[in-house]
């Protein structure tokens, strides 16, 4: 029998600036304006990549998140992103500088198979998540370790075995280490280096900037990767 066609929406869970700047420390040694003017606009970048998918958005921002923990916060806004109709979600923050509209339409056509696509971040995290309503448990979402190294882990534990899609890995800024690492692949049109300059991390000695190997893995065997500039 054809499954019933997916009825998707994006679910953009972001953070407010200047919280991310007390969570995460400074992105650069700079003012806390400077930092906070780096949230603002990957929010407006963020705006304009989901814009050019095409598909509904639910724009869900820290002054409306409800819950005393991140992962209550997540669940409650997935809980009501799905009374609204949807019978698949895909997660996103404003903290993948490399985010492209395409992950997003492949994750959506990906939820039309697979219960389950996930896009992991370098450090054992997901900047994306996929899931469809049957596979969306609320007590076990709860309990997810969010914001740890361990999440991807435990929200492959969730689903089952080849029944997961996963996409190429990408990075997500948690500290400034990550911007060190990232900032040279973007491309000089990308929001980040028409803030910052694009010399702005020029290699000094005392302080290297690594260069960015992508770590993909796949339970499914599909291959999606971007492309290596990030505008």
């Amino acid at each position: 029998m054809k499954e019933a066609q997916q009825k998707a929406a994006i679910l953009a869970f972001v953070g407010d600036p200047r919280r991310e700047v007390r969570r995460k420390g400074a992105l650069l040694g700079r003012a806390s304006r400077t930092n906070e003017r780096i949230w603002r606009r990957l929010n407006t970048r963020l705006r304009a990549v989901l814009g050019r998918t095409g598909l509904p958005v639910i724009w869900l921002d820290e002054l409306q998140q409800q819950g005393a923990t991140f992962g209550q916060r997540l669940t409650n806004g997935m809980a009501m992103a799905f009374a609204q109709g949807y019978t698949s979600l895909l997660v996103v923050g404003n903290d993948c500088p490399q985010l492209q509209s395409h992950h997003l339409q492949r994750a959506a056509a990906a939820l039309q198979v697979a219960p389950w696509v996930l896009g992991p971040d370098q450090r054992g995290g997901a900047y994306l998540i996929g899931v469809r309503r049957e596979a969306f448990a609320p007590v076990a979402w709860l309990g997810l370790p969010w914001q740890t190294d361990g999440l991807l882990d435990a929200l492959l534990g969730l689903a089952e075995e080849g029944e997961t899609v996963l996409l190429p890995a990408e990075s997500d800024l948690n500290a400034a280490a990550d911007l060190l690492r990232l900032f040279p692949r973007l491309s000089p049109a990308h929001i980040l280096k028409r803030l910052l300059g694009p010399d702005l991390l020029a290699p000094r000695p005392g302080r290297p900037l690594g260069v960015f190997r992508p770590h993909f893995r796949s339970r499914s065997g599909l291959s999606w990767r971007g492309p290596p500039a990030v505008a």
